[in-house]
């Protein structure tokens, strides 16, 4: 309790203290020394650097370690395992050819394992081995065949048209000096082709000659094939292509063929036998993606001849029409056995008089026959003896044409083929890419335009 003085007014106890001087009291009490604070803040960063977890790193920094980690790491550890597997010999050079020596003279040859990109190498194909100068000499016209068994000159190397051609132009321009290279192999097609034109067009060309169509269905990714299969994806087609030029991609190649001991795949090269279980229906979807794969390979076969500074000359592929039987014929999808039944029963009827020279009832038999069943390529050609002999020409070219289109075993060019040529050399026409139309000349030359036996040795082989 407060005292009452004498003036009346109210003061507090001498013995407590005022409001003012707790207040003051109180905020003294809450202060602390510097050394104090400098010490706190020693022991709070030890406590971080002890138990505090790091700081996360995120946003666009974590989204680059992520990139980083999952690309170049792998990437040096494949490069490492390249070089070292390149460092001990193993694997082979897959370019289409290889630096040498002649007389102390830098050269290149044909690579004989070029064709292990593509088959197995124990049938792997060949070229026609060849030799050319690394440094063209100026007065040198370089000329480089490409295609495949058709441009090689099979079945004697010796008689390629290339090896004419050479002749021909160097007797009608004896002043320049023409070098012509084969650069062609069998069973191959225009997927290998592309890589052959990539490397040919490093060794300063003048002229490409393409003379190739016959094996896009049963060379490798083909939808015929015995060899790498077909993808729907020509990308996929060629990255598979380019990791075989790795030792590491060999490497992969050759463990996967090793533990795939069951594939369906030839131990020895036998021809057209090969290819018997590989028959292909005129309506198979595969022939689609054949059709769209050769068109982008020619395309880009001519792009890689121009940007070398070279012409290139497209040729159309021709057949033995008259004097060639379908290989291999199959009956349309969807036919019952008592439809087959009686076609076989007409269709051997129809033999029968075609054999004792009856044509015209042989026609009518196999006309009958076609009416239940017309996509037997046997039955077409048959026809178009039977229209042949009876000196109807038009009618039996028209049958021959149809018995080549619906063969299941695609060893010849068909029309389709032809007209993607014909179209890509009108495309690039203003770009150094010529057309010579080949199956138009063996055509005008050839009785009544059905080529045959006087032109062609066996189906494509073309007798100069």
């Amino acid at each position: 309790m407060t005292a009452k003085h004498s003036d009346g007014s109210n003061k507090s106890s001498p013995n407590k203290p005022t409001r003012k001087k707790r207040r003051r009291k109180r905020n003294r009490s809450h202060k602390i020394a510097p050394d104090k604070c400098a010490g706190r803040r020693k022991q709070e960063q030890q406590r971080d650097k002890q138990g505090a977890p790091p700081k996360r790193v995120k946003g666009w920094r974590l989204w680059m370690f992520r990139v980083i980690a999952s690309t170049v790491g792998p990437a040096l550890f494949f490069l490492s395992l390249e070089i070292t597997l390149r460092i001990v010999g193993y694997g082979y050079p897959a370019t289409a050819t290889i630096k040498c020596k002649v007389n102390g003279t830098d050269a290149y040859a044909d690579n004989v394992k070029f064709g292990w990109r593509f088959f197995p190498q124990n049938i792997a194909q060949e070229f026609d081995p060849f030799i050319f100068s690394a440094d063209k000499p100026d007065d040198t016209y370089r000329i480089f065949i490409l295609g495949a068994s058709a441009a090689q000159g099979t079945p004697e190397a010796a008689f390629s048209f290339g090896r004419i051609l050479q002749t021909i132009l160097q007797n009608a321009y004896p002043k320049v000096k023409f070098e012509v290279i084969v650069a062609a192999m069998p069973a191959i097609n225009s997927h290998v082709v592309v890589e052959i034109t990539k490397d040919f067009a490093k060794h300063r060309p003048d002229l490409f000659v393409a003379y190739l169509g016959h094996n896009e269905v049963v060379g490798p990714y083909g939808a015929g094939t015995v060899f790498a299969p077909l993808s729907r994806s020509l990308s996929l087609i060629r990255i598979g292509i380019a990791v075989k030029t790795t030792r590491l991609g060999q490497l992969l190649t050759n463990l996967s063929e090793s533990a795939d001991a069951k594939r369906n795949v030839p131990t020895v090269w036998r021809g057209m036998r090969m290819f018997l279980e590989k028959q292909v229906r005129p309506d198979d979807p595969g022939l689609e993606t054949v059709y769209q794969h050769f068109q982008r390979n020619l395309e880009d076969i001519s792009c890689i001849a121009g940007e070398s500074g070279a012409k290139i000359i497209l040729c159309t592929v021709g057949s033995n029409l008259k004097d060639c039987p379908p290989f291999a014929s199959l009956h349309r999808s969807g036919l019952r056995e008592s439809q087959k039944k009686k076609w076989d029963d007409i269709y051997q009827q129809g033999a029968e008089h075609e054999l004792a020279g009856d044509y015209t009832k042989a026609v009518e038999d196999y006309l009958a026959a076609a009416r239940i069943d017309d996509r037997y390529a046997d039955l077409q050609f048959r026809l178009g003896r039977c229209y042949w002999a009876m000196g109807e020409y038009d009618k039996a070219r028209d049958r021959y044409i149809e018995a080549r289109e619906l063969d299941t075993l695609r060893f010849r060019a068909d029309t389709r083929i032809n007209e993607i040529i014909r179209a890509v050399s009108d495309n690039g026409a203003k770009e150094g890419v010529y057309l010579v139309d080949v199956v138009r000349a063996l055509e005008e030359n050839s009785s009544y335009n059905a080529p045959g036996e006087g032109l062609f040795y066996e189906h494509f082989f073309i007798k100069i």
